[in-house]
């Protein structure tokens, strides 16, 4: 409401200004739309004679002689005396604000009375008019000023005149003298006329024909025929000479009467001046109140200060994961008690704060918390051993979003069903809780299911690699994670660890490659880290982040991200084994356009760009393949069949189409 004020104001006062311009401005000279307007020189009704004017004391350009200035007595251009000092201060007394320049356009002499025409030139209006009489006073007599104005114009038009080649004049004379040339002609061929007619008449009247009649007539014919022909020329000539002067002389009118119509514009602009200028001003003013007053409450709309952005942005900077645990910031204590579970190395320091979160005020917080502590103690329950009973205890946590992280924590670490009895303290509510825990029997065995299963996936055989290469495994999985930690804050990391868990499958291949020689590692980790750096593009993307804050749902479940080391162990055997046959054995390509119609199939249903993106991702590890050789070559196409294999998982998994559905 208040912006809706400020802009109605503005407004206002625009349309005042604007009115108050329009009123001070009046009509031309000679406007064919102003009846009132005076006459211009040259119009009808307009004095023939106009009055003399004295010498100029500047011309119009720019460079003119200024007369009013702070040298008094100065003399005038023409040196024909200075202006009087009463006229100088005069002219000074009547600036305005942000006049820059005064020129004395023309002195005017007008019976025992001289006029000075004034110029000035202003910021705002341009530049105005006034005339002013010999005691310094500022002529307003709409005649006295038309009849000054027209002899200043016409003084102008004398002078163009004056620029005339004489001999243009002269032949002008000429011109004029040629209609009586004409006009002989015309009656010395009435009288030849005449006579034609009388012997006409007497050649018809006699059956003789006498050659002297009709020498005497043919001689009359050839002379009316002559003076015929010498009338037309003579006529033709007088048009074409008369119309090339009457123009010449017709411009040098038109621009005396320009001249005139811009003059007494200019003089009755002048007289609206100071409140243009200052109504000007005002409304700059208000635009720039009403603009400074939507800056301060657009900022005030804003849901977080100018300081605590600031303090934000310091906070982001912090590499402290214990620090960022414990920032003033919910979102970012949220998105750092999510990551500390996501690393690939368990840091034990961090344990006692996330089990500090499972008691904050912030249900996202203790939600991602409990993710963290399901996650760590799944690969090490002894490290989130003191964090059994603060879970217990959140059991019954308000939010449902913690309770299910809770409860699926409590579960899937220490594989007991909750024990309502702590929760209720009565028999009926145990026995209906044993009933509901074997009904849910199923249910949680298959959440379970990938704590047991993953298990013996530790007795496949493993490569041996040296230092340096499980060092560089290491990289490949932190170049992905570095990425979802540049996430914004608020950016849904479900997706986002779906993607780094491809890495993460991708480095276990590389771990579980037994009977590769060291050389082999190798190109298998550099197929690996081409495919991580795609990944992490792919995470970066503005399109991609957009649509990951969007769909901020939450503590997610991850389970079946890692892909089994037994999808992969035949294939990735065969590969070691002979290289070339694994790459000959396999029909990719028409893996990729058989996903590609999938997720082409998914459009009306799921937001595509992060499966998309992910195909994209296989294409170009596939495409990139045809560029190597030997086990390079033949790794890069098991990760693109590979790929594929995650996203036909990632259209069907639950928490990722929960995120995506349209």
């Amino acid at each position: 409401m208040k912006i809706r004020t400020i802009l109605a104001i503005a407004l206002i006062a625009a349309l005042c200004i604007g009115s108050m311009n329009m009123g001070g401005a009046a009509a031309a000279p000679d406007d064919p739309d102003d009846p009132n307007a005076p006459d211009a020189p040259g119009e009808p009704g307009g004095p023939n004679n106009p009055p003399i004017t004295a010498p100029t004391t500047t011309t119009t350009s720019p460079a003119a002689t200024p007369v009013v200035t702070p040298d008094r007595g100065r003399p005038d251009a023409d040196g024909t005396g200075s202006i009087d000092d009463t006229v100088v201060d005069a002219a000074n007394a009547n600036r305005v604000l942000l006049d820059y320049a005064i020129d004395t356009i023309a002195v005017v002499s007008m019976g025992a009375e001289n006029y000075y025409i004034v110029r000035y030139k202003n910021v705002v209006c341009g530049q105005g008019i006034e005339i002013f009489a010999d005691d310094g006073t500022v002529v307003t007599d709409a005649a006295i000023v038309d009849g000054v104005l027209e002899a200043a114009a016409w003084r102008g038009a004398a002078d163009a005149v004056a620029k005339i080649d004489p001999e243009e004049i002269d032949t002008l004379k000429a011109l004029v003298g040629s209609p009586q040339v004409i006009e002989k002609t015309r009656i010395s061929l009435i009288t030849s006329c005449d006579s034609l007619d009388v012997l006409s008449d007497d050649i018809a009247s006699s059956d003789v024909a006498d050659y002297g009649v009709l020498s005497t007539f043919g001689e009359r014919f050839l002379e009316v025929d002559g003076k015929m022909v010498e009338m037309v020329n003579g006529t033709s000539f007088f048009i074409d000479d008369l119309t090339k002067h009457q123009k010449m002389i017709s411009d040098i009118a038109h621009d005396a009467n320009n001249t005139k119509k811009s003059m007494y514009a200019d003089w009755k602009g002048r007289n609206n001046a100071k409140n243009r200028v200052l109504g000007t001003l005002v409304l700059i003013a208000i635009i720039v109140i009403a603009a400074t007053s939507l800056i301060l409450m657009k900022s005030k709309d804003k849901e977080l200060s100018i300081k605590k952005r600031a303090h934000k942005l310091f906070e982001r900077k912090k590499d402290n994961i214990i620090d960022q645990l414990h920032s003033r910031d919910a979102d970012e204590r949220a998105r750092s008690a999510l990551m500390a579970g996501a690393s690939a190395e368990v840091d034990e320091s961090i344990i006692p704060h996330l089990i500090v979160l499972l008691d904050d005020t912030d249900d996202r917080v203790r939600a991602n918390a409990a993710q963290s502590i399901r996650r760590i103690g799944q690969k090490n329950r002894n490290l989130v051993q003191f964090a059994k009973e603060p879970i217990k205890r959140h059991l019954d946590d308000p939010s449902d979003k913690v309770r299910d992280a809770m409860t699926q924590a409590y579960h899937v670490v220490w594989g007991e069903t909750v024990d309502t009895v702590e929760m209720t303290e009565t028999v009926s509510t145990v026995e209906a809780a044993v009933e509901a825990a074997e009904a849910t029997k199923d249910t949680e065995d298959a959440e379970s299911a990938a704590i047991t299963t993953e298990a013996p996936e530790e007795e496949i055989s493993k490569a041996t690699l040296t230092d340096a290469q499980q060092r560089h495994l290491h990289e490949l999985k932190h170049l992905v994670n570095q990425s979802i930690s540049n996430l914004p804050i608020g950016c849904d990391l479900c997706i986002p660890h779906y993607l780094l868990s491809i890495c993460t499958t991708v480095a276990d291949m590389i771990g579980h490659a037994k009977g590769a020689d060291s050389e082999m590692i190798d190109e298998m980790i550099d197929a690996g880290e081409m495919t991580c750096k795609y990944i992490a593009d792919l995470i970066e993307n503005s399109r991609f982040i957009d649509i990951c804050i969007s769909k901020n749902i939450g503590a997610f479940d991850d389970a079946g991200f890692v892909a089994g080391a037994r999808e992969y162990s035949g294939q990735l055997d065969a590969l070691v084994s002979d290289p070339t046959v694994f790459v000959d054995s396999l029909n990719l390509e028409e893996e990729l356009w058989a996903v590609d119609s999938a997720i082409t199939g998914k459009m009306g249903e799921l937001m595509i760009i992060p499966i998309s993106g992910l195909w994209k991702v296989s294409k170009s590890v596939f495409d990139d393949a045809s560029d190597e050789s030997g086990t390079k070559s033949a790794f890069m196409v098991l990760i693109s069949l590979v790929i594929l294999g995650r996203i036909r998982e990632m259209m069907e998994n639950p928490e990722i189409v929960r995120r995506l559905r349209l």
